[in-house]
């Protein structure tokens, strides 16, 4: 990672962002959630009057959520359209309409003829009544039925576990957010030695101090379908008294699916993490993969990372860096304390404060760089 990368702190971070605060009487639900979806499906289709049109884009303005539920309803819909081609007109079926006319005026038969009765045939079914293109016309509407609506199924099964775990990173936030309130704007901090000295230090924290109450809010929705056991977060006393071949298995847990800030150096002295002032610090995210480009998070698919700000905000950010900042890495491209308070690092719940793994540097060098 190099200089060029960074940005001001203080501007808003760039990405696909849905983005869920807490319910305040300003964005409070004004009806009932069936009749929102209805009016969203009106407004998408441009069938509203000009007054629903002004409440639902009030709605919007008040809602973020719901703008990223309306482009999903718009593309759905153009979809839809796409299959609403015209067909052409057969050749010659004008001049053949008109010779059939001309030909029934010249005969002498009566316009309307007296209907005459006759015993209903029996109807005799066969087996062979569908014929083979009857099959195929099924068969393609199947095809593209499946092919409409199969995508529009994954995309909503994929948003549901996003909201999931931005529900979960939230609820881990907030708790952190609380701790900082009762310690002087410090979020947990991170021990420099020991066993417990590692980014996942803050999840058996939260959990002693009574500020989550369920395990399964350290785990992002996404990972927990694809894993076999029932994981949960260790205590301090199941790490303290581990042996070295089951420590760093109980470190892996420590922190769930997310990680932690590292905390950064100020004045060539190293500071656990705490508040900077800044909107867009990112303290909580998905845990970052080492083998992908940027380390970004694999937690869903690739396709970005859940971040929790320092305002309480929660985001998913498509790349793993916000205004510039790169949040897996510090200013020299290592998975360590940021060089200044501005310099955000989220690590992997095993990471030490001080690491020699994945080329980071000394304490000492670190600290040498922050008090240039």
């Amino acid at each position: 990672m190099t200089g060029n990368l960074r940005n001001d702190a203080g501007s808003e971070d760039q990405g696909w962002n849905f983005s869920f605060k807490k319910n305040s009487p300003n964005n409070a639900k004004s009806q009932p959630e069936s009749e929102l979806q209805i009016d969203l499906l009106g407004y998408a289709l441009g069938s509203l009057d000009d007054g629903d049109v002004e409440k639902i884009n009030r709605l919007i303005s008040n809602r973020p959520d719901l703008e990223d539920e309306l482009q999903l309803l718009r593309m759905s819909i153009a979809s839809i359209r796409d299959l609403d081609a015209e067909l052409p007109m057969p050749v010659g079926v004008a001049r053949r309409t008109c010779e059939y006319v001309a030909g029934f005026r010249s005969s002498n038969e009566p316009a309307f003829k007296q209907p005459t009765f006759s015993p209903v045939p029996r109807l005799e079914y066969s087996s062979h009544s569908i014929s083979r293109i009857d099959l195929i016309a099924l068969a393609a509407c199947i095809a593209v039925m499946a092919a409409v609506l199969i995508p529009a199924l994954q995309a909503n099964r994929f948003y549901a576990r996003v909201i999931t775990c931005q529900n979960n990173l939230r609820e881990a936030g907030m708790a952190l957010l609380k701790y900082s309130d009762e310690h002087g704007s410090r979020f947990v901090p991170i021990p420099q030695s020991g066993p417990l000295a590692v980014a996942g230090i803050y999840a058996p924290q939260l959990i002693e101090r009574q500020l989550v109450e369920q395990d399964h809010i350290f785990f992002c929705a996404e990972r927990s379908t694809l894993a076999a056991e029932v994981r949960s977060i260790p205590s301090f006393q199941q790490i303290e008294q581990a042996d070295e071949d089951s420590l760093l298995k109980l470190q892996q847990l420590m922190g769930g699916d997310f990680g932690y800030s590292l905390g950064f150096f100020l004045n060539g002295r190293y500071t656990s993490p705490r508040k900077v002032g800044n909107p867009n610090h990112v303290v909580l995210a998905d845990a970052p993969s080492f083998d992908a480009p940027g380390r970004a998070s694999q937690n869903h698919g690739g396709y970005g990372q859940n971040c929790f700000f320092e305002d309480g905000r929660v985001s998913l950010v498509r790349e793993s860096a916000i205004s510039g900042d790169a949040i897996y890495e510090n200013f020299l491209g290592q998975i360590a304390p940021g060089t200044h308070k501005f310099d955000t690092v989220i690590a992997p719940s095993h990471t030490p404060v001080f690491s020699f793994a994945n080329g980071g540097f000394s304490q000492d060098v670190l600290m040498e760089y922050a008090a240039e």
